[in-house]
């Protein structure tokens, strides 16, 4: 276990971890304590990739769903946090849901339509994903809120920017609940409504 604790706070040396993260890892007695501290910076250690999903796999696969965190599986999430990496297939039995950088996509199954979620920079409208006629492109990367029609009854949709919202939108952000789109501002006022 102590090679696998100097092996982490290497590796997030590398990735110039902050000094809190490094210094909950090296209080770290045993691998639940390290695993939590991935959970407490989740943020942080997907935006680097570190550690990655195959060593996560290799050291803690016992671990790792008691935690809410699944790797190149089909999972059915019934509540609480998930984190998806890989890829992932989710059906969701929860009513609200957000979607945060999982991986490169997540396909979320909504009423009879599939929801292809993903950021935007790799698939959007000029380089679409594999979609069935109805399912709904919903990504970000251009900050400008969006509910556009397109293709074979497919929708394309975008939440707009929280921090730099662009072509004089407002800060806002997007929520699903249920089968229900809703686009609001950040004092939660909603101005945009769709049901799929």
């Amino acid at each position: 276990m102590v090679f696998l604790k100097e092996e982490l706070l290497a590796g997030a040396g590398l990735v110039q971890g902050c000094a809190d993260g490094m210094a909950q890892l090296a209080a770290a007695g045993d691998k639940e304590e390290m695993l939590q501290c991935y959970w407490d910076r989740i943020d942080f250690c997907l935006a680097k990739n570190f550690p990655t999903k195959e060593y996560l796999k290799e050291h803690f696969d016992g671990m790792l769903h008691e935690r809410g965190i699944y790797i190149d599986e089909r999972v059915e999430i019934a509540g609480g946090n998930a984190v998806l990496l890989g890829a992932c297939e989710a059906e969701c039995g929860v009513e609200k849901y957000a979607v945060s950088r999982l991986a490169d996509y997540a396909v979320l199954p909504v009423g009879e339509k599939l929801i292809y979620a993903t950021h935007g920079h790799v698939h959007n409208l000029k380089n679409l994903p594999p979609l069935a006629p109805g399912d709904v492109l919903l990504h970000g990367h251009t900050h400008i809120p969006a509910w556009t029609e397109f293709g074979e009854g497919n929708l394309y949709l975008n939440p707009g920017s929280v921090s730099i919202p662009k072509e004089g939108s407002a800060h806002s952000y997007m929520t699903l609940e249920g089968e229900t789109f809703l686009w609001k501002t950040l004092e939660g006022e909603v101005y945009r409504e769709l049901e799929l």
